[in-house]
């Protein structure tokens, strides 16, 4: 059976079902894909049952009275427990499975060769799971969940080029060259600036003078006819001086050159969505959803992928939020991160929440900060638990890392849960477990990148 069989096969199991319940992640990738499975199943008349879950070992408590079940961006680590429940169940995942699907019907891109770290997210995985009822932002979601899951970091690949070509075709997206910051579509040109964290602007980011008056300084107007300037709102010759003159601030300034190059790239707008709003662009879809699940709405994100205009402006008031929590965070862990030999560490128990340190971590090294020459393990704790997020870069993927690996072993030598892909892993363990986590993930990358 090829993955385009095994996906439609999971897709019409889901579709058949009654009144199934929905488990899924609540990052932008999980909240984007169970959009796609409700707006399949609202498609013919039928309701979902939605709940966000965390991976950790109590994803699967509470469902004993279940009797049907889909698991969306999560599922596949957790298959020998899920076939050992009494329910139907259907998962649409893309990370590493562990075991065989027997009872179950799963839809995972691993299974036939296909790299879930880069060529296809959950929701690039739902988007073909239900692509034979040609629906209307199907696609759309797909896109925002892979964009989402950063697998456009290099560009896309594999199914999701394949989806982004389809759904071009269809006239459903646009695909352009330009800067990836977030605010392209929603923002002013200063709250563009105020608010970028990748790369962290020094002496700009959270600085809402200091980035006016950047731009008078280089010439670009801070407002017209009252209204500040909107990125796109400039002309393309003013966008492209623009990324020129952050570029040559951010050289100046000794931003990292990798984090300076992935300030550009391949963009997607969606022509079908209403302009100045976040569901224009795809980067900017994407972290609304992301604020809503992890500031504990992730219901709210999940109707705006419905479309309910209630909830987008809920979920831009969540995105202020977040943003400014981001932003803090980040500030705490450039002044406290510091190099702990085969990685750098973020201590931030007490200080960052369980919600964004993961974000944190990207951030912190993707934003010039530090080298990226090594991993980062940015560490927050929640009612007695520590949460501990890792990022890595493709070229130390190349050169060995895998922090999914990585994590997973830390987490049982903590007697905690954990795991991922090769560039990005979670984990979670009790506080007395942390001196093990960190002895055993020092251990592990120091072999995988062949340190010792």
């Amino acid at each position: 059976m090829e993955f385009y069989e095994a996906a439609r096969l999971a897709g019409e199991k889901a579709m058949a079902m009654n009144d199934p319940l929905l488990l899924h992640h609540y990052d932008a990738d999980g909240i984007a894909a169970a959009g796609i499975v409700c707006l399949a199943r609202k498609s013919a008349g039928k309701s979902t049952r939605t709940r966000s879950v965390k991976i950790n070992g109590r994803a699967l408590d509470g469902l004993e009275g279940e009797r049907e079940l889909v698991f969306v961006d999560c599922g596949s680590g957790m298959l020998p427990a899920i076939e050992a429940l009494a329910a139907e169940c259907v998962i649409i995942d893309h990370h590493p499975p562990s075991g065989r699907a027997l009872r179950t019907v799963q839809a995972n891109p691993r299974d036939y060769g296909f790299d879930g770290g880069s060529e296809a997210s959950a929701a690039t995985t739902a988007f073909y799971c239900f692509k034979y009822l040609e629906l209307p932002r199907v696609a759309e979601l797909g896109i925002v969940g892979a964009v989402g899951d950063m697998q456009d970091l290099h560009g896309f690949r594999g199914l999701n080029e394949e989806m982004a070509s389809f759904a071009a075709e269809k006239g459903e997206t646009e695909r352009i060259e330009d800067l990836k910051m977030f605010g392209r579509s929603s923002r002013s040109l200063v709250e563009m600036l105020e608010y970028c964290t990748e790369p962290f602007l020094p002496d700009l980011t959270g600085d809402e003078k200091a980035c006016a008056l950047f731009l008078e300084r280089n010439g670009f107007r801070v407002s017209r006819d009252g209204r500040r300037t909107r990125y796109y709102g400039l002309p393309p010759k003013e966008r492209r001086r623009f990324a020129s003159t952050l570029t040559m601030y951010c050289i100046e300034n000794a931003v990292n050159k990798g984090a300076i190059q992935q300030m550009a790239g391949q963009v997607f707008l969606f022509p079908n969505e209403a302009e100045g709003t976040e569901l224009r662009d795809a980067h900017e879809f994407a972290e609304l959803l992301n604020s809503c699940g992890r500031l504990g709405a992730p219901e709210t994100g999940l109707r705006v992928c419905l479309g309910d205009a209630e909830a987008l402006k809920e979920a831009q008031r969540l995105l202020k939020d977040y943003a400014t929590q981001v932003r803090e965070s980040i500030n705490y862990a450039k002044e406290n991160g510091f190099d702990a030999g085969p990685y750098y560490l973020v201590d931030g128990k007490g200080k960052i929440s369980d919600t964004v340190v993961g974000v944190v971590a990207s951030a912190y090294l993707t934003s010039g900060i530090v080298k990226r020459d090594k991993p980062v393990i940015a560490l927050s704790a929640s009612g007695g638990e520590v949460k501990a997020s890792g990022r890595g870069t493709a070229w130390l993927v190349k050169k060995g890392l895998d922090l999914g690996e990585t994590f997973r072993k830390a987490a049982q030598a903590a007697g905690g849960v954990g795991g991922g892909h090769e560039v990005a892993a979670g984990a979670t363990f009790g506080e007395a477990g942390e001196h093990a986590f960190l002895k055993k993930a020092k251990e592990v990358i120091e072999i995988q990148l062949e340190m010792r």
